[in-house]
């Protein structure tokens, strides 16, 4: 039993108490602190003689002190960043749904054009000739292009006037069997 005992007292260290620095102590590290915050041996030595305190305190104070400052720094830094990914993604959700509410509208335009394309063909067909809308949205593509040509195909009239015809609100000076035809040159 002795050996056990003489085991446990070999391994035991003796606690030494922790001993807090004083104020003027803390002061007085803090303003050199300030100035720089690493220690060459020289400066450390002299610091370590003007708080009264052992050189490696003083390193270890300055350890500490930088530990403390990086810290801080990162939790600064990952409020910024939190931030910034909140307002990223709000910006992005918006996005998203505006994208979803443009999708949804050229779905809605690309029904109604199909509609009016198909209205337009049922009407062509049933007439045998082309009806134009006043809007330029419902006109058929081939047709548009068409009429927006440089003047190539423009139809011209050709005017025959009579002479013996009294002009009147039915005739308008044309001979009657002249009213329902055109004579268009391409």
């Amino acid at each position: 039993m002795e050996a056990d005992d003489e085991q446990e007292v070999c391994f035991c260290k003796p606690q030494v108490k922790k001993r807090r620095l004083k104020a003027e102590q803390v002061e007085f590290l803090e303003k050199s602190f300030e100035i720089e915050n690493r220690l060459e041996p020289e400066r450390k030595a002299l610091l370590a003689k003007e708080v009264g305190l052992q050189g490696k305190q003083v390193a270890i104070w300055f350890q500490n002190r930088r530990a403390r400052c990086k810290s801080k720094l990162l939790e600064k830094d990952y409020c910024n960043l939190k931030l910034s990914f909140q307002k990223l993604k709000a910006d992005y959700d918006a996005l998203i749904k505006q994208n979803e509410e443009m999708r949804n509208e050229i779905t809605l335009l690309s029904e109604k054009m199909n509609e009016r394309e198909k209205k337009l063909k049922k009407e062509q067909s049933d007439e045998g000739k082309v009806v134009l809308e006043p809007n330029a949205d419902s006109m058929d593509s081939a047709l548009s292009q068409q009429l927006k040509q440089d003047g190539k195909n423009k139809p011209e009239v050709e005017f025959q006037w009579h002479e013996d015809l009294q002009p009147n609100c039915c005739n308008l000076g044309f001979p009657v069997h002249n009213q329902s035809t055109w004579l268009w040159k391409y």
